[in-house]
C-alpha cells in the first residue's frame, strides 16, 4: 500500500515528490534490501538536501550493512 500511495504521488507530479521516493526507500528498507533502499534516499537528498530525514533514513541502510563510517557521514549531515 506504501508503494501505491508513492506511485500516485509520482503520477500526479507532486509537489513532494522527495516524499514518495522516501516512502519507496522505506519500503525497500522494510524488506532488507538496503542498497534499493539507499538509491531512493539518494534521490529524496538529491531534490531536498535540507529534509534531514533523508540522510537518517539512508545511515540506517548504510548500518545494516555495516558501511558505518558512511553511516555516520550520513548522521552528520542531518544534523548540520
Amino acid at each position: 500500500e506504501a508503494i501505491d500511495e508513492a506511485y500516485i504521488m509520482l503520477a500526479n507530479k507532486s509537489t513532494e515528490t522527495y516524499l514518495a521516493f522516501e516512502i519507496i526507500g522505506k519500503s525497500y528498507s522494510k524488506l532488507k534490501k538496503y542498497n534499493e533502499s539507499i538509491n531512493f534516499f539518494d534521490k529524496v537528498i538529491e531534490i531536498n538536501p535540507n529534509y534531514i530525514w533523508g540522510y537518517l533514513n539512508k545511515a540506517h541502510s548504510l548500518h545494516f550493512l555495516e558501511k558505518y563510517n558512511e553511516a555516520i557521514e550520513c548522521c552528520d549531515k542531518a544534523i548540520n
